[in-house]
């Protein structure tokens, strides 16, 4: 979404706005200098970028403006890029590594914008700040269905205005150009009573449920389900209890609203971007941020999102991904001596015999792990479905916990009763709940 963030502070409103043409101060050549403007009948400036003939003339024009609110609009996108970080086994905000870093490319629009009026020696201003590479956007056409497609979808143009894609496209999109109903697209435009009467047959076990579900009208076949109920947002839907209020009676709204929500909804994208070879077992914290150009004229260096837990982290235990055959069900490390790279410290654990970890790896998606002594003796039960919720026991963190890989579980070493084992050998059972197919083995514990 920041791509679509419009930043007030990049051009402050004191120097944004048109002289008076009919003014003896007038300052000729300035961006901010009508003449040009009104001599070809401002045909070059969208009509929201106008002076307003409504007001007065002290209300009308700005003899302190330097730039034109064409112009500040294009420079109030000020947003450049997006970098992906991460850190494994580790709560330092130092130990950041950049994995990778995305810039959008500066249109010649935007060339010209940074150095506005720099044919004036003194009031000539700094917009351009940190460019950065030039690396292009993520995933340039990477979708990969006919260009035809693309056109369907809205970008930005060099004016920051919403315009059909060419044959260029980054990411993946979030919503279908036209929803889906009982098997036909439709237009939910010229059709949006049919589109809403579709959406008020769809009702779930509850209110959130059923909101959820009407969005999905919308949803692009391509995008999962988990990413585009994180990602949707609801005042870009055109439904009653989303974009417009719930409960109107007889409520239509205009064609060019829901066109311009349409636009809107068709430009949004998501990305994908990889982490290789993280250690496996390890928490790994990860962040997404996104950054501007800075405002140089106020000596402000470009600002990046943040990267912690109130902002954008993310903390996961990188393993294998759930198995539907269980021949390579394994315990990691076995054997346990003493101490594991998965060890950690738990608070009030002075001696650390309660912040041991062995992981049982490549389990099926939902199993139960049991585990006995040599002698028969259940020492403990876990239940494994899915990617678990799993402590984070290092000792430097920026977290309690984390999400394991689906085909991961962490025991503790502590009986059912969080008792400290003893060494010696143990054997484990993995029950497939799918299809009650039973693994057995066995690891050892050295103390």
């Amino acid at each position: 979404r920041s791509e679509f963030s419009y930043d007030v502070k990049t051009v402050s409103t004191a120097v944004m706005g048109w002289q008076n043409p009919d003014s003896a101060n007038l300052i000729r050549g300035l961006d901010s200098d009508p003449t040009p403007h009104i001599a070809n009948n401002w045909v070059d400036i969208p009509e929201q970028f106008r002076p307003d003939s409504s007001l007065p003339p002290d209300k009308r024009w700005n003899m302190n403006a330097l730039v034109n609110p064409y112009t500040a609009y294009r420079l109030r996108h000020d947003f450049q890029g997006y970098a992906t970080w991460g850190r494994s086994g580790s709560g330092s905000q130092e130990d950041w590594s950049m994995i990778n870093r995305w810039d959008k490319v500066d249109t010649a629009q935007d060339i010209v914008d940074y150095s506005v009026n720099s044919n004036s020696d003194t009031l000539f201003v700094d917009f351009g700040g940190y460019r950065g590479i030039d690396t292009d956007l993520p995933n340039k056409n990477a979708w990969q269905v006919p260009v035809t497609e693309y056109h369907k979808y809205y970008c930005f143009d060099e004016n920051y205005q919403f315009a059909p894609c060419g044959d260029t496209f980054y990411g993946w999109p979030i919503y279908e150009p036209n929803p889906v109903i009982n098997g036909n697209s439709i237009d939910d435009i010229t059709n949006w009573s049919d589109v809403q009467a579709a959406a008020n047959n769809i009702v779930g076990p509850d209110t959130e449920t059923t909101k959820l579900m009407r969005a999905h009208l919308f949803k692009n076949s391509v995008i999962p389900e988990k990413i585009f109920d994180a990602l949707y947002d609801p005042q870009l839907i055109p439904l009653l209890g989303f974009a417009f209020p719930a409960g109107e009676a007889n409520f239509t709204p205009e064609q060019d609203d829901l066109q311009e929500l349409k636009e809107d909804r068709l430009a949004r994208r998501y990305y994908k971007s990889e982490i290789m070879y993280p250690r496996k077992g390890v928490e790994y914290y990860t962040a997404i941020t996104a950054y501007d150009r800075g405002i140089p004229s106020n000596d402000l260096n470009y600002l990046e999102t943040g990267r912690d837990a109130d902002a954008n982290m993310k903390v996961f235990f990188p393993g294998t991904s759930a198995k539907g055959k269980m021949d390579n069900i394994m315990v990691i490390p076995n054997p346990y001596i003493g101490h594991s790279s998965f060890d950690g410290r738990r608070e009030n654990d002075e001696k650390g015999d309660k912040s041991r970890r062995i992981w049982f790896v490549n389990l099926p998606k939902a199993c139960d792990i049991r585990i006995y002594t040599l002698a028969g003796d259940l020492v403990k039960t876990i239940k494994h479905d899915g990617a678990p919720v799993t402590d984070i026991i290092t000792i430097s963190k920026a977290s309690t916990t984390g999400i394991a890989a689906e085909g991961m579980e962490s025991w503790d070493l502590l009986s059912k009763h969080k008792q400290i084992i003893a060494p010696g050998v143990y054997l484990y059972s993995i029950e497939n709940k799918a299809d009650n197919e039973v693994k057995v083995g066995k690891f050892v514990i050295i103390k």
